[in-house]
């Protein structure tokens, strides 16, 4: 995969990538308020992992992590598809598609950190 394949949202590459990002980065924070500190790193490893498409310990007490950002990604990715396949089929020009993929990439992590936020503050 070159770089520039993964360096724009509107190829498929792209958007696999940036919806890793996104859901690495949500569920990181959840798991960050979740856990106790002496796990986050192993947690962390795990998600990437998983989302990397490497094994990783589906018996460890907290893989449930891993399992929820692979989830998160998938359906990121799905939702970037066909908003993109959407805006396309309405005739937008690619720097509009670029744009508002990125704006709604940045949109979906706030909204996955605030709902993470908000779980972690309703289960104290």
């Amino acid at each position: 995969m070159c770089a520039t394949d993964r360096s724009t949202v509107t190829t498929p590459a792209g958007k696999r990538f940036l919806s890793n990002a996104v859901a690495f980065k949500v569920i990181q924070r959840l798991a960050r308020l979740k856990l106790p500190v002496v796990y986050i790193e192993a947690v962390e490893d795990m998600i990437a992992d998983a989302l990397n498409g490497r094994c990783f310990d589906d018996e460890h007490k907290f893989s449930n992590f891993a399992r929820q950002a692979i989830v998160s990604r998938d359906a990121i990715e799905k939702y970037l598809a066909r908003y993109h396949a959407d805006m396309v089929r309405l005739g937008a020009p690619a720097k509009i598609c670029r744009q508002e993929l990125m704006h709604q990439l940045a949109l979906l992590q706030r909204v996955g950190v605030s709902v993470a936020e908000a779980m972690s503050a309703v289960k104290h």
